[in-house]
């Protein structure tokens, strides 16, 4: 993220495989998946939810991160299942 931030100064379009956990509220969390368990990708190694994408966002310095697609609406994982979809943020750089 600070790459990107290094490199725009428009507003950065940030798409990423991301988490909802049911319970989690607006903590920003991350899944480790330290082999290849995404999509046999070897890079893929963390899974955020949409929480972790704008704080990530604002630690690079954006001053703001908006989520434009977020967590699938309703019914929501069982409590401590892990779901997994694709997140697109705004991010103000």
């Amino acid at each position: 993220m600070r790459r990107l931030a290094a490199v725009t100064s428009e507003p950065a379009v940030v798409e990423s495989q991301a988490i909802v956990v049911a319970g989690a509220g607006d903590h920003a969390l991350a899944a480790l998946l330290p082999g290849a368990e995404l999509n046999d990708g070897p890079s893929n190694w963390f899974v955020p939810n949409i929480a972790a994408i704008g704080a990530l966002c604002r630690a690079a310095g954006s001053a703001t991160a908006e989520p434009v697609v977020g967590p699938p609406d309703p019914p929501a994982p069982s409590a401590g299942v892990a779901e997994h979809y694709r997140a697109v943020v705004h991010a103000h750089m």
